[in-house]
This record gives structure tokens, C-alpha cells and sequence, in this order.
């Protein structure tokens, strides 16, 4: 009897510490593995606590809110039973995580605002920051950039051969890259005054006035 009771009560206590809360203190992000700063039940507080996250994603948590007293909440596993050897398998923020998504919906997000919802009408995306998009090589070389700034008031794409499009405020700029030339591909309105940095030849523009190298243009 003595021999069933000390296994049921291992048993029962393996149970019992097989999964916890916990408060995130700080977390380490310079290890292949996370490591984290918890503190669990009756005040224990575990280091180097490695925190296991998804492939393909990974998230460094804030710490707590010294005004607020608020913290990332943690879930830990201690690995067959012992104390001696916790993990962390998930971390949660009540402070920050999206609510009100529709059922199906996915949602990517941070505390600073910046959020990327994948809905049943397509993929949202929204910052008070400024959204760079890179396509790089197998090197890590950048080729192309599509930069919008923090405000909205600019938006910059510029290609690997140098060419460049600025949409700054109601402004927009061409620039071919080096040996290239911008092409208008069908029909252009123009309705108000053209300016040429040099002269305009082979064509004919009537009704606008003409300006080349800052000297009028007879129009027809």
C-alpha cells in the first residue's frame, strides 16, 4: 500500500507541476534559443529560461509596466515533472493583443500601433511608422525599396538601376537611372503649364505654355 500511495503521490505532484503560470521579468533575445526572466508561483522567479516559439515566427515580449504594475503573462512546462528544468511555451500580452477579429481572421501585431490583419476581403496593413519593403538578392544585397514615411507626406520606390519615383506630397518625380529614359506609354493630359530643363523637339504640344531652359516655347 505504502509502495501505490508514494507512486499516486508522484504522480499527483508530476501532474501538478506539469503546467503553470508565470510573469514575464525580462527577456533575452541574443541566445539561439530565447531565454526569459519568470516569476511563477508563490513568488519563485526562474532565469534562463528558454522560451519556445513557432518556426518562422519570433517575438521579443515587453517587460512589465513599472506605473501600470501590468506584465506579459507566461506558460510553463516543467519537462517530465521537474521543477529543475521549466520551459516557456506561449506568452501573452493583455495589454496589446488585437481583439474583435472576425472568426477566421490573422492577425500580426505590436505595441507600437503596427498591425497586419489577414481578413476574408484580403490583407491589411497599418503603422504610424514608416513602412519600408525590400527586395533583396540570395546575398542579402538590397535591388529594389519602396519606402513610405512615418506621416504619409512621401513615398519613395527606387529600382536597382537607379531609377527612382518620388510621391512627395502632391508632387511626383521621375528619375531614369543612369543610361535608362522614363517612357509614357499612351495618351497624355496635360492640363496645366510644362517646364523643360532642355528643348523639346519632333513633337508638337498645343494649347499649354511651354517653357525650355527657361525661355517660352512657341506652342501650335
Amino acid at each position: 500500500m505504502s509502495t501505490l500511495r508514494s507512486g499516486g503521490d508522484d504522480a499527483a505532484r508530476r501532474s501538478y507541476l506539469g503546467l503553470s503560470r508565470a510573469t514575464l521579468v525580462k527577456a533575452d533575445d541574443k541566445p539561439k534559443m530565447q531565454e526569459v526572466t519568470v516569476r511563477a508561483r508563490f513568488g519563485e522567479q526562474f532565469t534562463n529560461v528558454e522560451h519556445w516559439q513557432p518556426h518562422g515566427f519570433t517575438s521579443v515580449p515587453l517587460p512589465p509596466d513599472d506605473q501600470e504594475q501590468k506584465q506579459a503573462e507566461c506558460l510553463i512546462a516543467y519537462l517530465g515533472g521537474s521543477p529543475d528544468h521549466p520551459v516557456v511555451i506561449a506568452v501573452g500580452d493583455r495589454r496589446y493583443r488585437l481583439t474583435e477579429l472576425q472568426p477566421g481572421d490573422v492577425a500580426h501585431y505590436d505595441h507600437r500601433g503596427q498591425k497586419t490583419i489577414l481578413h476574408k476581403d484580403g490583407v491589411t496593413h497599418t503603422s504610424p511608422m514608416t513602412i519600408t519593403h525590400q527586395v533583396v538578392d540570395d546575398k542579402g544585397k538590397v535591388l529594389s525599396t519602396i519606402v513610405q514615411e512615418k506621416g504619409g507626406k512621401k513615398i519613395t520606390m527606387t529600382s536597382n538601376g537607379g531609377a527612382t519615383v518620388t510621391l512627395d506630397g502632391p508632387n511626383i518625380t521621375k528619375k531614369a537611372g543612369p543610361g535608362g529614359k522614363i517612357t509614357l506609354d499612351g495618351a497624355v493630359d496635360i492640363s496645366g503649364a510644362l517646364t523643360a530643363a532642355s528643348s523639346i523637339t519632333g513633337q508638337t504640344i498645343a494649347g499649354q505654355s511651354i517653357t525650355s531652359g527657361g525661355q517660352p516655347v512657341q506652342v501650335a
